[in-house]
């Protein structure tokens, strides 16, 4: 892991008179969002086993961190849907009857497989994540590879705080635009596997 101070080389420079402490809250901002927009942070959660008749699990996430979205899901090595709520049927809770076989999250700590299982399967879901406000840092491969762009999120909310040695608004501006469209374009890089292949569009929301 890397934590928020092995961010501050790529921020104070350009932030002279900030206090570590203030930088290193805005790096974990700047992180929190670029996890959440580029879902670049993706890992496969441990397997739940199906029980007779649930439908609702808890979702166990590693320490420190909070669900951005569900990417993946299968069920027994099947790939199954990843849906909205709103995707679904008004009376889903009461009726699943000619559901496909699907996984949602309404709270992002319990995910509902819909329709109701025999015991016994195995249900595994790839998930993207960010860190939560009490995290101490990042996995080495976000520092890796997108130390920059957060920094460039961690300068631009720095610099819009009033009255400061380092306040720039117009800088700012800049910085924002530069780490929305980086932090997008992670998020598409990403979902292309890393590659120069486009990848075929599915239905998949959190």
């Amino acid at each position: 892991m890397k934590t928020w101070d092995q961010f501050l080389r790529d921020v104070l420079p350009d932030v002279t008179g900030c206090p570590e402490p203030v930088a290193e809250h805005a790096i974990m901002r700047a992180a929190q969002e670029f996890c959440m927009g580029s879902r670049a942070w993706r890992v496969w959660l441990d397997p739940v086993t199906t029980r007779e008749n649930v439908t609702e699990y808890d979702i166990e996430l590693e320490p420190s961190t909070i669900l951005a979205r569900l990417e993946n899901a299968t069920l027994d090595g099947r790939i199954i849907d990843v849906l909205a709520q709103e995707d679904l049927r008004p009376d889903w809770k009461t009726n699943s009857n000619g559901l496909s076989t699907c996984v949602f999250t309404q709270d992002g700590q319990t995910v509902t497989l819909l329709p109701a299982q025999t015991a016994g399967m195995s249900l595994l879901i790839e998930a993207s994540l960010q860190p939560t406000d009490d995290a101490q840092g990042v996995p080495d491969f976000i520092h890796q590879q997108y130390a920059e762009i957060i920094a460039m999120g961690a300068k631009a909310r720095l610099m819009r705080q009033a009255n400061k040695p380092y306040t720039d608004f117009a800088q700012s501006l800049s910085l924002r635009s530069d780490f929305e469209g980086l932090t997008n374009s992670a998020g598409i890089r990403r979902m292309r596997g890393m590659t120069s292949t486009r990848s075929r569009p599915r239905l998949k929301t959190f």
